[in-house]
């Protein structure tokens, strides 16, 4: 029952189109690939969605699936963070930066206009269908093939969520208004794995072999120090190298851990899957 309007959000090709302040908003389109070098779909796409669709009214509920990627630099690693957890002036990526100036115009214009906001800020989301050579299809592969770099000790922790669940998460903030021109920031947190313990669980649910090659703490501590300072050499390295040297960091300093101080008490009866339980439903699929 769902009828869909193509929209170009950076031409604004079809905007026009749009019904005019809807009840409930769900912003989902972004640029997701770190690799892209354009990621204005992000905040001038948002600009243009809003300006077509308002103004809004003081009773809709605008949804936004922000990112956890906008938190990426924080002076301590050895706890997550949280919906407490300050945004830096500056994330350490194109991407990154615009989903906070997406997030700042946002909750400009809901003061402005006074309707409901809630902010979703997306952890690590697999699942079927997730993006090609991917940290989730990648880690599975890498796994299937024997890789040695998959059984590396990796010790960055990084919170995840199961694709399904967090479309049903997303339906369960549309039904939790906030105060009006108060906006309210979400952080869909399940659990904190490393990649360590993500290529074990999928080597046990395929009935693999798991050898840990386990390297040394001093050499984890030398990673980590030069992961803290990744940020001059987006200015260094062609934008390729530094997005592959940024994601090798996230997977040595625990940028992408985050956890809700809130989440269960807000939605008790919520119960996602944990990655285990999904591998090895997804192993005896495939062993069908």
């Amino acid at each position: 029952g769902i009828e869909p309007i193509p929209v170009d959000l950076l031409t604004g090709y079809g905007l026009d189109k749009l019904p005019k302040s809807p009840k409930i908003i769900f912003h989902l389109a972004a640029s997701t690939d770190m690799y892209a070098k354009d990621h204005s779909i992000n905040n001038v796409g948002t600009k243009n969605l809003l300006e077509a669709i308002g103004p809004i009214d003081k009773n809709s509920h605008f949804i936004f699936a922000s990112s956890i990627a906008l938190v990426d630099r924080r002076s301590d690693y050895s706890k997550p963070a949280d919906e407490t957890t300050r945004a830096p002036d500056t994330p350490c990526t194109e991407y990154g930066r615009k989903k906070l100036l997406t997030e700042k115009y946002l909750i400009q214009k809901s003061k402005e206009q006074g309707f409901r906001l809630s902010i979703v800020r997306i952890t690590c989301t697999y699942g079927k269908g997730s993006r090609k050579n991917g940290l989730f299809d990648g880690t599975h592969n890498m796994v299937l093939k024997g890789s040695i770099l998959i059984r590396l000790n990796w010790p960055g922790k990084m919170t995840l969520m199961n694709v399904d669940d967090l479309a049903d998460f997303f339906i369960l903030v549309s039904t939790r208004k906030p105060k009006k021109g108060i906006y309210e920031l979400y952080i869909p947190s399940v659990e904190a794995l490393t990649l360590a313990d993500i290529s074990k669980i999928i080597h046990n649910a395929y009935g693999l072999k798991y050898k840990p090659i386990n390297l040394p703490a001093w050499f984890w501590k030398t990673c980590s120090f030069f992961a803290r300072r990744k940020k001059i050499l987006e200015y260094l390295l062609p934008h390729y190298i530094y997005i592959t040297f940024w994601e090798a960091c996230v997977l040595v300093n625990s940028e992408y851990w985050h956890e809700s101080n809130r989440l269960h008490k807000i939605f008790p009866n919520f119960k996602p899957i944990k990655f285990k339980e999904y591998y090895e439903k997804i192993a005896r699929e495939d062993k069908i």
